[in-house]
């Protein structure tokens, strides 16, 4: 898994080895800044022979790899924790500020798991 990151909202058009144009929009990450995560090896070349790699955005290197731990043996990155009061403040928090729909978050185990696609825990559900 190749990772993307840039300091601002990104959101541009990469030209693919087909020939064909990309829209790839990085997800806002909590604190500023957005990621965005790819395997394929497309989107990746063309990612990287756009005029703003490494201007606007840049490949996530092995040393930013240190500083992840392993929770229930899956590697993650260090979580930020948010603390609610209940099942819907999670909810909503996914919805408003990260665009989740609220049809994709029924149960518990998916707003968690949306919560850990964006680096955060939710602490009292």
């Amino acid at each position: 898994m190749n990772t993307y990151i840039a300091k601002s909202n990104l959101s541009i058009n990469v030209m693919l080895p087909s020939g064909c144009y990309k829209h790839i929009a990085f997800k806002p990450k909590t604190g500023g800044g957005s990621v965005y995560y790819t395997e394929s090896d497309d989107e990746i070349k063309g990612l990287e022979s756009h005029p703003a790699f490494n201007r606007l955005y840049s490949k996530e290197t092995a040393d930013a790899d240190k500083t992840r731990k392993t929770v229930k043996g899956v590697v993650t990155t260090a979580m930020r924790e948010i603390h609610v009061n209940c099942v819907e403040d999670a909810k909503s928090c996914l919805c408003i500020k990260y665009g989740y729909s609220r049809t994709k978050l029924k149960s518990v185990a998916q707003i968690k798991a949306a919560a850990a696609e964006q680096g955060i825990v939710f602490v009292g559900i």
